[in-house]
């Protein structure tokens, strides 16, 4: 049976065409592969992957699978000024 890990850190770069997903924790810049399955929360709301920007602080639920890391949630964990109303 496959554990789930936890990785927080900030986004640095997405790419949409091979659902992909590049996140920092420390010096350290971890790869991660986006299915169509993985839920993207955005404030709590489930948006599209590209809705998420470089500089957004995430935690991304994975497991590895074959040497990669899979992804099944990526969360903002902060507000980010994505163009909605600042609280």
């Amino acid at each position: 049976m496959k554990v789930w890990q936890e990785l927080k850190g900030t986004l640095q770069r997405v790419d949409l065409v091979n659902r992909m997903a590049e996140v920092q924790r420390g010096s350290r810049i971890v790869t991660f592969d986006v299915p169509p399955a993985c839920d993207v929360l955005l404030r709590g709301e489930r948006v599209k992957l590209r809705m998420l920007q470089p500089s957004d602080p995430v935690t991304v639920r994975y497991r590895g699978a074959a040497g990669r890391h899979v992804a099944s949630l990526i969360e903002v964990r902060a507000a980010a000024n994505h163009g909605g109303d600042a609280a």
